[in-house]
């Protein structure tokens, strides 16, 4: 079964309680301000008391699907590879593979040395640990009412190629401008895209927590969502639905 952490309705009847015993305990340390409180805020008792509701909500959720959403924006065929081979954690073959079919595809839009600029103008050659933090992940958010914060999409869902991509810095001006031309072109045969995924909550990385995400939601604390990385390959049997603009389910706060 898949679980909307939006919609509680959808929860497993022991996550339900979980989540719902922790809520009346904030909610009673709050005195009922707990509306005005960011849900990324929540506090319950102590940092290894919080750890150990984690890992006690997620053990609840074991056996069934959370709906994430991976923020993008895709080409045609990028579309029909995921919806027929799924989408995986960030690696240097991906980013060659995206920028060569791109051009096989799009040769009016993006010439040889444009890949060539691309390729070597990305924030993976700028040096330091910092810019490769994000290789071997896939970052998804949840709920989809995430995306009602539309400043935190905008670059992702209006550029083509990813942050490693689209972040465009040559060694001048110029090269710079050349490569943000070159991404303005494929932009316009490009679509903004939410990629809907089914993910075993094992597999969303600790750093973010669940648990604040469902009492926020059970609380009406403010924006009730998080973030999380995968690690691993999401197959075609767990993407659920890639929306785009026109889809009923597009959310409104987003724009093409």
């Amino acid at each position: 079964m898949n679980i909307d952490l939006g919609i509680s309705d959808t929860w497993p009847k022991e996550a339900m309680a979980i989540a719902t015993a922790v809520a009346r305990d904030i909610q009673f340390s709050e005195k009922g301000a707990v509306g005005k409180i960011p849900a990324s805020d929540l506090k319950w008792r102590d940092p290894d008391s919080d750890a150990d509701l984690e890992q006690k909500l997620r053990m609840a959720l074991a056996g069934h699907r959370v709906l994430t959403y991976h923020a993008t924006r895709l080409l045609p065929h990028e579309v029909d590879g995921i919806r027929h081979g799924g989408i995986g954690p960030l690696s240097a073959d991906l980013i060659e593979r995206k920028l060569r079919l791109a051009r096989e595809n799009y040769p009016e839009a993006l010439t040889e040395q444009d890949i060539e600029l691309l390729r070597t103008s990305g924030p993976l050659t700028w040096g330091g640990v910092g810019q490769r933090v994000r290789l071997g992940q896939l970052w998804v958010v949840a709920p989809i009412e995430a995306f009602a914060d539309v400043g935190g999409f905008e670059q992702l869902l209006g550029n083509w190629g990813g942050e490693v991509i689209y972040r465009v810095s040559g060694p001048d001006g110029v090269e710079t401008a050349r490569a943000q031309s070159a991404i303005n072109r494929i932009n316009l045969v490009s679509v903004p895209s939410i990629v809907e995924l089914a993910i075993d909550p094992a597999k969303l990385r600790w750093s973010r927590e669940i648990w604040k995400v469902m009492v926020g939601v059970l609380l009406g604390a403010r924006d009730p969502a998080n973030e999380w990385y995968i690690e691993s390959r999401v197959p075609a049997s767990d993407v659920v639905e890639i929306l785009q603009p026109g889809n009923a389910r597009w959310p409104t706060a987003t724009h093409a």
